[in-house]
């Protein structure tokens, strides 16, 4: 069959049009794109003011997931977290400082988040190891580089980093799972925050569904369905943290993960990721039809 002619479109000439502003049309996606993530955001909460879970009909509960989604699955403020892992015979001791920013800032659209982490080993401390109440990672860092620095020198990179994103139009959020407990040691550090820091807890967030027996960072990372390893080290601790906040601020992954399942039904998520927490692999027997259905159910 021929294929039809289309009439050639008139030719205008190149001074007619008016020039284009890049940035008023970056402008404008970055609007468009936020009303379509508000969007979702209100669809996820609509939804869950329907669930079966009493925590999630509660409105308390849902107001402070939705602020928090605001911030996070909006791209409206910078995630910087910070973890401190000090020796277990005596806990005055830090040994290592991790820290992890999420800078939404030239990121909108990215499919994938970048990270920035940090990795600090105390030299002064750098001999004392864990290793009988909690493991000892140290050496263990995900990121890469680790920085051997003096403790007063450590202190003074935190102070820099914490002046760069905190004190900056764009809000910025102090994330932590269990955050006031990484203020205290910040201030152990003598390292000066904000007064009025805007705070994400993700250990609040994740008890609001999940209640706050068992509520320890592994335990949230492999309900939401974020594989993790070599947690306790301070690198590692500060980045699974910001994933974790972004997970739970995202109402897509939480229902991919079944996260908001009520308690006594069964989570497909939490299925696959209890093989992460002894960091085994498992083989079975399988059919074509099984895998596939599996497939298809996650989906």
């Amino acid at each position: 069959m021929p294929r039809t002619r289309h009439p050639k479109p008139p030719t205008i000439p190149l001074n007619t049009i008016a020039p284009l502003d890049l940035h008023l049309l970056k402008h404008l996606v970055e609007l468009l794109t936020a009303d379509v993530y508000s969007e979702e955001i209100c669809s996820y909460l609509d939804e869950v003011g329907r669930s079966k879970s009493s925590r999630l009909r509660d409105k308390t509960k849902q107001s402070l997931i939705g602020a928090a989604m605001d911030k996070v699955f909006l791209r409206s403020a910078i995630l910087f977290c910070v973890d401190v892992e000090a020796w277990e015979r005596q806990i005055s001791r830090v040994t290592e400082i991790g820290v992890a920013i999420y800078d939404p800032r030239g990121q909108e659209m990215a499919l994938s988040p970048f990270i920035k982490t940090y990795h600090i080993l105390i030299e002064e401390n750098k001999h004392l190891k864990n290793g009988q109440f909690v493991p000892h990672h140290a050496n263990n860092f995900n990121g890469g580089v680790s920085y051997v620095l003096k403790k007063n020198d450590a202190t003074s990179l935190m102070q820099r980093l914490v002046n760069e994103y905190f004190n900056h139009p764009m809000p910025c959020l102090l994330v932590g799972h269990d955050v006031r407990g990484d203020i205290k040691w910040l201030k152990q550090l003598g390292v000066r925050i904000p007064d009025q820091v805007e705070v994400l807890d993700t250990q609040t967030l994740y008890s609001q569904t999940h209640g706050k027996q068992g509520n320890s960072l592994k335990n949230a990372l492999r309900d939401i369905g974020q594989p993790y390893a070599f947690l306790h080290n301070a690198g590692n601790d500060a980045y699974f943290t910001v994933l974790l906040a972004m997970r739970l601020c995202d109402p897509q992954v939480r229902r991919m993960t079944y996260f908001d399942e009520d308690a006594d039904e069964t989570s497909q998520g939490r299925q696959i990721n209890n093989l992460l927490d002894h960091n085994t692999s498992k083989t079975v027997v399988a059919t074509v039809e099984g895998v596939m259905n599996n497939a298809v159910t996650l989906s």
